[in-house]
């Protein structure tokens, strides 16, 4: 079984890079994240999943999203490619919070269905609770109103979740973390 692969990029696509090692070039599928933060040319390591049915290789930088990337295709009716989709449009905080939470409506945002996202929460809240995701009700009303707040200013779903990840866990109210936000937006 292939566990991690590390070689130079050759080919950045839509949702895929071209890995070259050992002279092969490995296809493999990642994360609308991972590929902007990568350049071509650039030596990578990535944790590997591989599906031999359709010998399709998926690839992360960080152990916790590949844990939750096959968490999510254990669940049935969730494939390889459908957790993919979940985790490029959610973060990973926000969608363990949200099956924490049986939050549905958040859920289907990731362009899920009723049926699949409560399939998700019967499935993955035991494993995420143990795993120790807790549901901080005061913590997701300050991001809630953050997230309103920067999104009122014209900036997109993702744009806000990329930019909430960097912002400094020292921002405990809504008004520290848009003011840190907004700090980082500029320098971009």
């Amino acid at each position: 079984m292939i566990y991690s692969i590390t070689g130079k990029i050759e080919v950045k696509g839509q949702n895929f890079i071209v890995l070259e090692t050992a002279g092969i070039g490995f296809k493999i599928l990642v994360l609308n994240d991972l590929i902007s933060e990568l350049s071509l040319g650039k030596k990578v390591k990535l944790l590997c999943v591989l599906y031999p049915e359709q010998f399709e290789l998926f690839g992360f930088s960080k152990n916790s999203q590949k844990v939750l990337f096959e968490m999510l295709n254990s669940v049935s009716g969730i494939g390889p490619k459908i957790a993919l989709k979940i985790m490029n449009s959610l973060d990973l905080r926000t969608l363990k919070s949200a099956i924490v939470r049986e939050d549905i409506k958040t859920l289907k945002d990731a362009g899920i269905s009723f049926k699949t996202a409560s399939k998700m929460i019967l499935e993955m809240k035991d494993k995420l609770e143990k795993e120790g995701v807790i549901y901080d009700t005061k913590n997701e009303s300050v991001l809630s109103e953050t997230k309103d707040a920067l999104r009122s200013l014209g900036y997109s779903k993702k744009q806000v979740d990329d930019v909430l990840s960097l912002v400094p866990s020292s921002a405990k109210t809504a008004e520290e973390k848009i003011k840190s936000a907004l700090k980082i937006f500029a320098k971009r």
